[in-house]
């Protein structure tokens, strides 16, 4: 498989050199690119689970938290359900990929004051 790393990062660091890659090697390419992919995803979840006392850490920093949907939906009080309905026009979400939403935390508490300000 180390062969098929090789020409995957080939690809990556040259697009153009698509068309050199060999059809039966396609499917292998695409099973590492996939993989690659999980792997990705998985490092990002793990930094994502940050432990109670990093967001704290976070805010005070300046950096934002991405926040899943069951996590903004309880920081607002609503059902996922309703997240996911309102979340194309919702200023704080964050279109990671197909199927994968996340939310900016401080972009969320902001669009909170605004509304809480606009009620009162």
């Amino acid at each position: 498989m180390n062969g098929m790393r090789a020409e995957l990062l080939t690809l990556l660091t040259d697009p153009e050199r698509i068309n050199e890659v060999a059809p039966d090697a396609i499917p292998a390419l695409i099973g590492e690119a996939a993989a690659l992919q999980a792997q990705l995803w998985a490092r990002l979840q793990s930094l994502n689970a940050a432990p109670a006392a990093a967001p704290a850490q976070a805010s005070a920093s300046g950096d934002d938290e991405l926040l899943t949907v069951k996590q903004a939906a309880a920081r607002l009080g609503v059902s996922r359900k309703w997240l996911y309905r309102h979340a194309p026009s919702l200023p704080f979400t964050r279109k990671l990929s197909t199927g994968t939403l996340r939310f900016s935390a401080r972009g969320l508490e902001r669009w909170k004051e605004s509304r809480a300000r606009r009620a009162a």
